[in-house]
């Protein structure tokens, strides 16, 4: 069974901190019973250095995006996220002092 581990992120307005994930993918978020959550969504900042982040995108070009909701959690497609070592989460509107867990996991 692949080792997994978890990480919340803090959100200051509506960038979460940053997360280093060295080798491992992000596989899922869980987002807290608040609804500060309800009707947001989330795009994700991605890249091999925590100083060069960009946005996230599909190989077509659209940006991954995930809509939230409280109390739930959101398994992400891990092709997407397979060789990031940076992940920033960006909402949709503040989230300030809010947080969301971060599920990552080896392949």
């Amino acid at each position: 069974m692949p080792n997994k581990e978890t990480k919340e992120l803090k959100f200051a307005n509506t960038e979460s901190a940053k997360l280093y994930v060295n080798s491992k993918t992000i596989a899922a978020l869980i987002i807290p019973n608040d609804a500060a959550f309800d009707g947001k969504t989330l795009t994700f900042k991605a890249g091999v250095s925590a100083d060069n982040l960009s946005t996230l995108k599909d190989m077509n070009g659209a940006v991954i995006t995930v809509t939230l909701s409280a109390s739930s959690v959101i398994a992400l497609d891990l092709p997407y996220f397979a060789g990031i070592t940076h992940i920033q989460l960006i909402a949709s509107g503040s989230l300030t002092d809010k947080s969301i867990t971060v599920i990552f996991r080896e392949l």
